[in-house]
């Protein structure tokens, strides 16, 4: 089955290598934009479409095979007086829901307060865009760590003092998006902090062309709740409370056309009440990406895992995978060619996985 699925993943590199047309790049979808004479108010659209195939495989039996759409979301910004921001994310791809919806109210270019569902601020691969990753899909650890499924509802203060420096700090619900708060229930307290000793701060991760300036960026966050439900901590369909306390470092990166990104997680779990036994994890994630060809052709590998003691109702797991990123017109048309395995190195069942994925910024 392996075999199978490295042979389509490298006859779909290939074909689209060499076969389908390249473009100008471009790192900046370009906008559609809709302004009073004055200026005083404006409202921008853009979109993001991926539409993937991918084949799931068990041992030596094919689970499941076929093609969905992954991503699909129009976005609406308007803006007022120069510094009332508000933004509109629905996800449709399966079941309409709100993914984005907030206001902000911009004090400078380098400060401001965001109120709405987002995501609460933690760790690089969240803060960055999956648009311009070099994987589809973020990290077995990152999955696992992160808070609830990537949205909250809250407050958040976003300070940028300069092009090296950001901060963010934030209070959110802690039940997860589209979801309201329950009277037992804490709030969660987030924050996130990143620094450019080398470079511009950015949260752009796969390259388009090689970089002129080699690029550093170093980056912590955490995140603390005393009584938590928001993602089923101790197993599917749990009622019990638990205090979390988690934290994260990354760093990325770039020299010409290499860039390296690690990230490591930590958790620890207990129970404010003694219902249940506490436990720690671990998890860490490890990726480089090769600019084969400007333009053209990104490389990329990657391997991620996740570590628990034995307290713990979740399984240890793992993540090999190799991928290629074929760009048409830079990240606004671009097509991601996978192949991966989960379990290689714990006693878990192991699972293999092919994505051809499409993507269209709009």
């Amino acid at each position: 089955m392996r075999k199978n699925l490295v042979g389509v993943a490298l006859a779909a590199l290939m074909g689209a290598t060499f076969f389908v047309p390249a473009g100008a790049s471009g790192q900046e979808t370009p906008d559609l934009s809709i302004s009073s004479e004055d200026g005083d108010f404006s409202i921008t659209f853009n979109g993001d479409f991926q539409l993937r195939y991918e084949v799931n495989a068990q041992e030596t039996s094919v689970q499941n095979a076929g093609f969905f759409i992954r991503r699909l979301r129009p976005s609406i910004e308007a803006r007022a007086f120069g510094n009332m921001v508000m933004k509109v994310v629905p996800e449709l791809n399966r079941e309409a829901s709100l993914r984005d919806g907030w206001v902000a109210y911009e004090f400078s270019d380098r400060l401001s307060v965001q109120a709405g569902q987002f995501a609460p601020p933690f760790s690089w691969e969240r803060d960055s865009s999956s648009d311009y990753h070099v994987f589809v899909e973020r990290s077995l650890a990152h999955g696992e760590f992160q808070w609830a499924d990537g949205r909250d509802i809250g407050v958040m203060v976003d300070a940028e003092p300069s092009e090296k420096f950001h901060l963010e700090a934030g209070i959110f619900n802690g039940e997860g998006r589209n979801a309201m708060p329950s009277p037992d229930v804490s709030h969660v307290f987030t924050a996130r902090v990143a620094a450019a000793p080398i470079g511009v701060y950015s949260e752009s991760e796969a390259l388009v062309e090689a970089v002129a300036e080699p690029t550093l960026i170093l980056g912590a966050g955490a995140y603390y709740a005393n009584s938590s439900r928001a993602r089923d901590w101790l197993g599917d369909g749990s009622e019990l409370r638990a205090s979390l306390l988690s934290l994260t470092a990354d760093a990325y990166l770039a020299i010409d056309r290499v860039t390296l990104q690690g990230s490591y997680f930590f958790r620890d779990t207990s129970s404010p009440d003694g219902a249940f036994d506490g436990f720690v994890g671990h998890g860490m994630n490890a990726q480089l990406a090769v600019l084969a060809i400007e333009q053209r052709l990104l490389l990329a590998a990657r391997f991620s895992q996740t570590y628990f003691d034995d307290a713990a109702p979740v399984a240890s797991n793992d993540e090999a995978a190799l991928g290629a990123q074929i760009y048409h017109r830079g990240h606004n048309s671009k097509l991601h060619v996978e192949v991966g395995v989960h379990g290689l190195l714990h006693d878990v069942p192991r699972q293999e996985f092919l994505r051809l994925q499409y993507q269209f910024l709009f």
